[in-house]
């Protein structure tokens, strides 16, 4: 279990470092093993007893690594397009899973949906001016991302400490990510882009996970 959250450390160290440099090949080399390492971990710490929300854990991160082969075939909307659908049912599977990681499983309160409903206006008013034709999946996808958001911050209260803050600044990585990718896409290109994005995303996953499993452990 120890090496292969250190073969996660290394590696994502290193495809981070690649993104700074701009180096495609440790590019093309290091991220396809990312995700594949996170599923091991998830069966290594279920230790023989899989549940729905183990089953649902690995799944994500299934549709995750399929998202990320999409990505790193550039030049074609095709494979955005494809890699952005992939990320969406990443993002459902989360929210079924935090939804059934709670001790007393029960939907966000208003003190969460209001907050996430601005968010979710402000981006589908940015993607309506920015996005072209895009804005119908962007709209979708900001919708799933934040809802899933949402379901993490619902789990205050209803597991442990250690749980609640490790999928929620998980989460809130991701979204922060994503966020990342639509603004570079369609507003404003960032410096340090693909940089950016991987220094969030990769923890964002590994904090999820482990979120997740501390809980079904507890």
């Amino acid at each position: 279990m120890r090496l292969a959250t250190a073969i996660y450390l290394i590696v994502g160290l290193i495809n981070i470092y690649a993104q700074f440099v701009g180096d495609l090949t440790i590019n093309q080399f290091t991220k396809p093993i990312l995700m594949p390492v996170l599923i091991y971990l998830v069966f290594v710490k279920a230790d023989g007893f899989v549940n729905l929300p183990r089953l649902l854990l690995a799944l994500a991160l299934i549709f995750a690594w399929i998202g990320d082969m999409l990505l790193l075939m550039q030049g074609e909307e095709l494979y955005f397009l494809g890699g952005l659908g992939s990320f969406l049912i990443m993002q459902v599977l989360y929210t079924l899973v935090f939804y059934k990681s709670m001790q007393s499983p029960a939907l966000p309160k208003s003190n969460i949906i209001i907050p996430s409903l601005i968010g979710f206006v402000v981006i589908a008013y940015g993607a309506f001016h920015y996005a072209g034709i895009m804005w119908i999946p962007v709209v979708i996808y900001a919708l799933c991302i934040l809802t899933m958001l949402a379901f993490a911050l619902n789990r205050q209260s209803e597991t442990s400490n250690q749980s609640f803050l490790l999928t929620t600044v998980g989460a809130a990585l991701f979204v922060i990510s994503d966020s990342l990718i639509g603004v570079n896409k369609f507003i404003e290109e960032i410096p340090y882009a693909p940089f950016l994005i991987m220094a969030t995303y990769i923890p964002a996953q590994y904090l999820i996970m482990q979120g997740v499993m501390i809980h079904e452990k507890n």
